[in-house]
């Protein structure tokens, strides 16, 4: 049975069960790879990392708030990424 649960973080839509499943393993994704990140991490393989994924500023910014929306994209859009 289908079940539905209401996303903030979407829009204020609601989602079904594989949609909801689909955006948690989308945000868990975006955590793991900030949280790796250190001094070492090159800036633009880790955000091409990010797009690759499917990852947008827009999801970058539900999970990990608008400083680090807005650096990736003025760094995307500097390099040519978006």
């Amino acid at each position: 049975e289908k079940g539905y649960s209401f996303c903030p973080y979407c829009g204020g839509r609601w989602l079904d069960n594989q949609e909801e499943k689909g955006m948690k393993e989308k945000w868990y994704e975006i955590e793991k790879l900030y949280t790796a990140v250190d001094e070492n991490t090159d800036e633009l393989d880790f955000f091409m990392e990010l797009l690759e994924k499917g990852i947008t500023v827009n999801d970058v910014r539900h999970v990990m708030g608008d400083a680090a929306a807005e650096n990736m994209m003025e760094f995307c859009t500097e390099h040519g990424l978006l």
